[in-house]
């Protein structure tokens, strides 16, 4: 049956990246404690901080580990697409079948001609079609970008989320944080600042999760749902090109 083996192989290669990283996750927070405590504000005396700390360093480099690996895994899905259809193609000519992605539309079109001009012209409006540029499918663009972000430097940071239930008491909030401040110092989470001793009884609840950091568009958002992204997508592409590229007499 025709098709994109090396493609596929690579993509499966991601998804076990991804359960790799979910396996990480559930680990830590299932066996580390997180300490609720109040500390004085230094600036009011009759203030103070509701925080939780967390007891364990997060291990992020990891977690950048599993995620890195898996979106060079995908950008390597694509780029293998490339290269299986030009060797189908009976091109000899074979330096330059990456998939493109590009920073504009204008773009793109110098990168076909480019990167992927060892490509057969018959699959490039596949690539237009999925706008891999920014400005057309941002979050597909964003993978390209994940892909150079160094794993270490900019890729992952720990975020945090509040879903704040009901509290009896007045007086006694002075501020409430939403969402909580992370401290990556101390690992520390700061909820909110109270008057001491007063009787104020709240139920809080805190989510944190790991996001990609210093990366346009995808920055901020879950590590798991964007990778869960990449990897629909990027499958998407493959059984496009395999239909392509079978069509065409290209894959055998």
């Amino acid at each position: 049956m025709p098709g994109l083996p090396n493609s596929r192989r690579q993509i499966a290669r991601a998804k076990e990246h991804a359960v790799d990283l979910k396996r990480k996750f559930d680990t830590f927070w299932n066996t580390h404690e997180q300490i609720p405590f109040f500390e004085h504000d230094p600036h009011r005396s009759d203030h103070e901080t509701f925080k939780i700390r967390i007891t364990h360093p997060i291990p992020l480099d990891s977690y950048a580990d599993s995620a890195h690996d898996a979106v060079i895994n995908l950008r390597s899905a694509l780029d293998s697409a490339g290269y299986a259809l030009a060797i189908g193609s009976g091109n000899n000519r074979l330096k330059s079948t990456g998939f493109p992605f590009a920073n504009s539309a204008d773009e793109l079109e110098n990168q076909i001609k480019g990167r992927s001009k060892d490509i057969p012209e018959e699959i490039y409006p596949t690539f237009r079609a999925y706008q891999p540029y920014r400005g057309g499918n941002d979050t597909l663009w964003a993978l390209n970008e994940a892909c150079n972000a160094h794993k270490h430097q900019g890729l992952v940071r720990l975020d945090t989320g509040t879903v704040l239930g009901n509290f009896i008491g007045t007086g006694g909030i002075v501020k409430l944080l939403s969402p909580p401040r992370w401290d990556s110092i101390k690992q520390e989470i700061e909820c909110g600042t109270f008057v001491k001793g007063s009787e104020v009884h709240c139920y809080v609840e805190i989510g944190t999760f790991v996001a990609f950091d210093k990366i346009e568009v995808i920055g901020g958002e879950p590590l798991l749902p964007v990778l869960d992204y990449f990897i629909e997508i990027v499958e998407h592409i493959i059984s496009t090109l395999e239909i392509e590229g079978a069509r065409l007499g290209f894959l055998k």
